[in-house]
């Protein structure tokens, strides 16, 4: 009997392996087929992701590039805007300067200057006038004194005294009404001009 089991489990055998190696295959092909299934979805949210990356990239990209060009305008106009600021300022002091009158502008007082500035262009409002009168070139620097240069050398008035000294070393005549019309002012009290 021992032999007959023994030859009964001898023939069974090589079925059993054939079963386990059909089952193995089986269950490769399953796994293969459901791992593709589950895959599949995966995959193409994969590829959906990637793609929405690769946009938000290139709009990333778009608006650096929009944001270097603004930033690349923004400097050009603040640029032009100094170089018209700079040429309005020239305008207007020529415009001070020569007391020329534009159409369409009203005089008045001078806002930009501080009242201490004002006090003292009018201070030195007739020694302005001779060098316009004798056609002169001058300028009102920004703490408002009279300068100028002639012959390479720089002359300035701050104060009466200086005003007059200034007019002396440029040749140009007060004549006696218009040096009696500033011993009106306090500050003439302080100017000892030579030679008169």
């Amino acid at each position: 009997m021992a032999d007959i089991t023994n030859s009964q489990e001898h023939q069974e055998s090589p079925s059993s392996k054939k079963d386990i190696q059909d089952l193995k295959e089986d269950l490769q092909t399953f796994f293969k087929t459901s791992m593709a299934e589950l895959l599949t979805p995966v995959q193409a949210k994969l590829d959906e992701l990637t793609e929405g990356l690769g946009a938000a990239g290139r709009a990333a990209a778009s608006a650096l590039d929009t944001a270097e060009s603004l930033q690349t305008e923004v400097m050009t106009l603040k640029r032009s805007e100094a170089l018209l600021q700079t040429k309005i300022s020239t305008l207007e002091n020529r415009w001070r300067q020569f007391n020329l009158k534009f159409r369409g502008i009203e005089e008045g007082t001078e806002q930009d200057l501080s009242l201490e500035s004002l006090e003292k262009r009018r201070l030195l409002k007739p020694f302005s006038s001779k060098l316009l009168e004798a056609k002169i070139r001058f300028r009102w620097s920004m703490t408002s004194n009279i300068t100028v240069y002639k012959d390479g050398v720089l002359f300035q008035a701050s104060d009466l005294k200086m005003g007059l000294l200034l007019l002396k070393n440029l040749n140009v005549v007060m004549t006696q009404e218009e040096t009696e019309a500033l011993q009106g002012h306090p500050a003439f009290e302080e100017v000892q001009p030579s030679g008169e």
